[in-house]
């Protein structure tokens, strides 16, 4: 129902036009004597359209200067007897909607205003609808939780939103223009590394699709940090706020002056192309991503949903739309998003997984990217969240879950069962060394118990390294010089030789490590004794002191001796898995490979240098770097 105000002075004015008007169902007359009396009427709000005698517009209290300083935005229409082009224009331009000639019949006259009125009605309302289209669509974009970028065939950056700002920590002024530096795949989900901060990766789902932007063929990146799931994916194999287009279409734009009526509905018309230009441009983004797209408004009513989510869940997006959001969730995830949903009432945009189930009633497993949509007043209003399907991704993850328990089950099985059979070999071999009166038997017997014994500490080696996996040895403070003293009074009190080990380490050395961090140094000291130079007293000096690094307390470790020390070909390959140098010494090259993982593993460092640089052959010295407790 549209509401007409008639402003007029005249009562037979006021007669007319309300029996003229008021045969139109959809409209209801409401008159006023004056100004002042018309004000009491706006105030309420509910007055559609203005029909004014332009007498009103003349005098000490013009009316378009009384409504816009009481900031009244309803259309005028003024009419008057006998005017001039001047007066016309003079209308037009404070504002007025449209001057009608009362010149001729009165009938005929209002017919037309009428037809007027429905005009300017129904092209409010086309503009209100577009505004409304726009601003949703806008929001997709520049709400987004994913980076987004558009790109030239060239590669050039045309645009980006905050997110990628986000994500590339640059300025958009930074971005626009540049190249974008990656390679250009379509269709297809690419995953890589890209640098964020110093020595700091993040791992990204990249995907691109064609698109037409400004009129030109062009391509929408949209990217997604994963870092989570891949790091869980690494993990598991070893055992990404705005596409911003602003669309100002300012009231002055709107409301060109113009001396006819034809001149004004087409610029009108020209404006609502504008718009749905805009609108289609945002629609092509959303309905060609290839994650599923859905926003609610703040009671989790669906108020929009892009086809591919609907192609997700095995709907139309007729179906969907209006339907309350938890419908379509996953009874195991349903809990987990009325929390979620209460955090983008906080404001908290956020990635998750959340399982959907689809109309057939499977469960579609996903990862969701979501953010809070804020209305004008500062409000939450509703949220705006993307789906991948990980469906598959997650069913690997159990399967290599499954497969690594099993072979970590077996591996268990195998070293318990070996080791006890070494065990009784050792003690019958030693029994028979005791026995043994040949000199030539009982070397062979010692190199057979030898091999036992290797075969021992390679069970031994192995259970340490899966016990070096992060979070399985809890950590806590340890203290070092102990650790080292008791190594010291351990190799000096042996049999293998003359060792002689010089401690030299301040009062306070803990360190951030478990008990397997006595390996470390077993592992390095014992190298130094069994590869000395035959017949040559080995010494060994250990310094320990405190750094800095990062704004992080370390404790750095040195281990030297005089041996026959490591040449440089070797000294970068020396930590990896069965590497061994060219010596006598019985080894399977793990033992350097168990340092590394356990330093690695407690946040440190560990590297081999010569004792006297330059000159390898005078000893070597590793260093290690442990955080400080």
């Amino acid at each position: 129902m549209t509401i007409i105000l008639i402003i007029d002075n005249d009562p037979s004015i006021l007669r007319e036009g309300e029996k003229f008007l008021s045969q139109d169902t959809s409209m209801t007359i409401v008159s006023a004597p004056s100004v002042d009396k018309a004000l009491s009427y706006l105030e309420k709000g509910n007055i559609d359209i203005i029909v004014a005698n332009y007498a009103l517009q003349i005098g000490d209290n013009p009316l378009m200067s009384t409504l816009q300083c009481s900031d009244i935005e309803v259309p005028v229409i003024f009419y008057g007897r006998h005017p001039d082009e001047r007066v016309i224009i003079e209308t037009i331009k404070s504002g007025a909607e449209f001057f009608l000639r009362l010149d001729g019949e009165s009938r005929a006259a209002f017919l037309e205003l009428r037809g007027l009125i429905e005009e300017i009605i129904r092209r409010r309302r086309a503009e209100l609808s577009l505004k409304r289209t726009v601003k949703d669509l806008r929001a997709i974009v520049t709400r987004n939780a994913d980076a987004m970028v558009v790109l030239d065939r060239d590669g050039y950056i045309q645009f980006v939103n905050p997110a990628a700002e986000s994500l590339f920590n640059m300025a958009e002024t930074d971005m626009l223009g540049k190249l974008f530096g990656f390679p250009i795949v379509l269709e297809e989900p690419v995953e890589m590394y890209i640098l964020r901060a110093f020595r700091k990766f993040i791992a990204v789902e990249m995907r691109m699709v064609e698109v037409e932007w400004k009129g030109r063929p062009s391509y929408l990146v949209s990217i997604r940090d994963v870092t989570w799931h891949v790091h869980q994916e690494e993990e598991l194999s070893q055992a990404r706020d705005q596409l911003e287009i602003e669309v100002r279409v300012s009231r002055e734009e709107l409301q060109h002056v113009n001396e006819s009526l034809w001149a004004e509905v087409n610029e009108r018309r020209r404006a609502e192309m504008a718009l749905r230009e805009s609108e289609r441009k945002y629609r092509q983004i959303v309905e060609l991503a290839q994650e599923g797209i859905w926003i609610i408004d703040r009671k989790a009513i669906i108020r929009f949903i892009n086809p591919k989510l609907a192609d997700m869940l095995g709907y139309s997006a007729e179906e969907l739309v209006g339907r309350l959001s938890y419908d379509f969730i996953h009874e195991t995830s349903r809990d987990a998003q009325r929390t979620a949903i209460e955090r983008r009432k906080q404001g908290i945009r956020e990635s998750y997984d959340c399982d959907l189930v689809r109309k057939d009633g499977t469960k579609l497993v996903t990862i969701v990217s979501a953010a809070p949509i804020i209305d004008e007043d500062g409000h939450y209003d509703g949220s705006l969240a993307m789906f991948t399907d990980i469906t598959r991704r997650r069913q690997s993850e159990e399967e290599l879950k499954e497969a690594k328990a099993q072979a970590e089950l077996y591996l268990d099985l195998m070293g318990h069962d070996i080791r006890n059979l070494s065990q009784i070999g050792m003690g019958y071999i030693e029994l028979a060394i005791e026995l043994a009166e040949n000199e030539d038997i009982r070397d062979l017997l010692q190199k057979s118990l030898d091999s036992l014994k290797d075969m021992s500490r390679i069970i031994d080696n192995v259970r340490k390294l899966q016990r070096e996996k992060p979070g399985e040895e809890r950590i806590a403070s340890i203290d070092l010089c102990k650790i080292l003293r008791d190594l010291k009074s351990l190799y000096e009190a042996s049999e293998t030789g003359d060792v002689t080990i010089n401690i030299d380490a301040p009062s306070d050395c803990l360190v951030r490590a478990n008990e397997l961090v006595t390996d470390i140094f077993a592992n390095l000291i014992g190298n130094s004794v069994k590869h000395a130079r035959p017949g040559t007293a080995v010494v060994i000096d250990i310094g320990v002191d405190r750094i800095k690094s990062g704004g992080i307390d370390y404790l750095r470790i040195m281990v030297e001796d005089n041996g026959p020390g490591i040449p440089n070909w070797l000294k970068d390959k020396i930590f990896m898995r069965f590497q061994r140098g060219d010596t006598r010494a019985h080894g399977k090259g793990l033992g350097l490979f168990i340092v590394r993982a356990l330093v690695d593993d407690f946040g440190g460092k560990v590297w081999v240098e010569d004792r006297v640089p330059g000159d390898p052959g005078k000893g070597a010295r590793f260093v290690v770097i442990l955080p400080a407790a």
